[in-house]
């Protein structure tokens, strides 16, 4: 299952998500692809990227893409 991203990348920034690499978007230690928009979650997560998320699906800016 992949996690994709369906908002600009404005609202990222206004969320407080900080371009970190040219290649994509980051908030605690929740990341953003630029390119795919597809949602990353690193193994070693906090419950910080967990709140994170948790925001991103309540403002229906998150689709799940089943492979």
């Amino acid at each position: 299952m992949k996690l994709i991203y369906i908002g600009d990348f404005d609202t990222l920034e206004r969320l407080g998500f900080k371009k970190t690499t040219p290649l994509r978007y980051g908030k605690d230690s929740l990341y953003v692809g630029v390119n795919s928009k597809r949602i990353f979650i690193p193994v070693d997560f906090t419950g910080d990227s967990i709140c994170v998320l948790f925001d991103l699906i309540q403002l229906n800016l998150v689709k799940k893409e089943v492979e």
